[in-house]
């Protein structure tokens, strides 16, 4: 493949400014002018005003709950809700290898699906208006996959089953990243991961009929994050190894070309659009020597595994121990800002999860950003908001964005 590296055009004009926090809150969707969080096992709706709508719980044992005190227990076991997504009004949470749906008038959410592998999709998909593809909410697999086993790419049927719409074959991927819609090429992008060949972007066509790999085999093509645009995929790289960069990806005279716009301190796990900006986030990711340690001797490889477990050193691809949020305007995908960092707190990584920045998912037509923090020094398991300054120039058109 051709790689061209264009000069970083890093600025700092973007304006943000915070408008407030949320304890122990997770935001997970953004449904027009609403919020959705989750705050321990509870879900909530919140107004432009911030007044507050109880939608429903999660069942949780007296012990559970007891433990959820702790942010390092609620950490380390993994509580809280996954993924989320909306679709035609319907909420739906990944939690616990569990898929539930809630829709609006409905009392308490519905188990649609529990997932065979994995504790969930790491984003899931919604398509409705990609010509050739039915509308729905899609998710691939998305769980640890050394042996590079087939992985399934699930769809929901109208009825509430999901079925499974296309499966990449045995060596092919490790697992599926997330899935991006392209009105401007009709198809579907499909991240995937980790290693090798298995670290791709592939380009499905007519309804999951043709999916064919376009880039693959460098950690350049590693992403979980990506934005159709009429330049090109716009996407992040998600390396632990090597140093990360926003691309775009873009055809020219036939050929797939990569161009490098600009430097990440870290590797690249999250992102979301507002109505002026593309959002990505950094996070902080551990050393991998250990999982690869080999040793004659069952002490020996307690004892790889141990240090493995608990190291708290960056991976050489992380060059900052610190999750930054960046974003890019998009009249203007060459301006980008780092608008907020936040140091990485002192527990290791694999046990107390990885420092990162989520955002929630859904339409966004406002420049209000919401990000939850994990593993920080500072806001730890909360919600922040700011308001970023407008974009008011007559070459950012919304509709030509959109391909409307």
């Amino acid at each position: 493949m051709i790689e061209n590296i264009a000069n970083s055009n890093s600025t700092n004009e973007s304006r943000a400014t915070v408008l407030g926090r949320l304890k122990n809150s997770q935001a997970l969707l953004v449904d027009g002018d609403d919020l959705v969080i989750e705050q321990r096992n509870q879900i909530f709706r919140l107004d432009k005003n911030g007044q507050r709508e109880h939608l429903f719980k999660f069942k949780s044992t007296a012990l559970s709950k007891l433990l959820n005190r702790s942010r390092l227990l609620y950490r380390l076991r993994r509580r809280g809700v996954f993924s989320a997504a909306i679709h035609d009004g319907s909420y739906f949470f990944a939690r616990q290898g569990e898929l539930w749906s809630f829709a609006p008038g409905q009392a308490k959410p519905t188990l649609e699906f529990e997932f065979p592998r994995g504790n969930g999709p790491l984003q899931f998909t919604s398509i409705s208006d990609v010509p050739e593809f039915d509308s729905s909410i899609y998710f691939g697999e998305y769980f640890r996959n050394d042996s590079a086993l087939p992985v399934d790419i699930f769809r929901r049927n109208t009825d509430g089953t999901w079925d499974v719409c296309y499966t990449f074959g045995e060596g092919e991927i490790n697992h599926v990243h997330t899935m991006i819609p392209d009105r401007f090429n009709n198809c579907i992008w499909i991240l995937t991961g980790d290693f090798d060949n298995a670290a791709a972007i592939w380009k499905a066509e007519k309804n999951f009929e043709s999916v064919k790999r376009v880039v693959s085999g460098h950690q350049k093509f590693r992403s979980c994050v990506a934005y159709a645009t009429p330049r090109g995929l716009l996407y992040a790289t998600d390396s632990q190894f090597e140093t990360n960069q926003i691309r775009l990806l873009t055809e020219e005279n036939g050929e797939w070309v990569s161009i490098a716009l600009h430097q990440l301190n870290g590797s690249c796990i999250d992102g979301c659009e507002l109505r002026d900006y593309l959002v990505f986030s950094t996070a902080t990711e551990p050393n991998t020597y250990w999982t690869h340690v080999e040793s004659p001797t069952r002490l020996g490889r307690l004892w790889g595994y141990l240090i493995w477990l608990f190291d708290n050193r960056p991976g050489p691809g992380i060059l900052l121990n610190q999750t930054d949020i960046v974003v890019c305007k998009k009249n203007d995908m060459d301006q980008i800002s780092i608008i907020h960092s936040i140091e990485k707190d002192i527990f290791p990584y694999r046990l107390f999860q990885f420092g990162r920045a989520k955002f929630p998912i859904g339409k966004n037509d406002s420049n209000r950003l919401h990000a939850y923090f994990i593993a920080t020094k500072q806001n730890d398991l909360c919600t922040v908001s700011w308001q970023l300054s407008d974009v008011h120039d007559e070459r950012l058109s919304k509709t030509s964005f959109d391909g409307e």
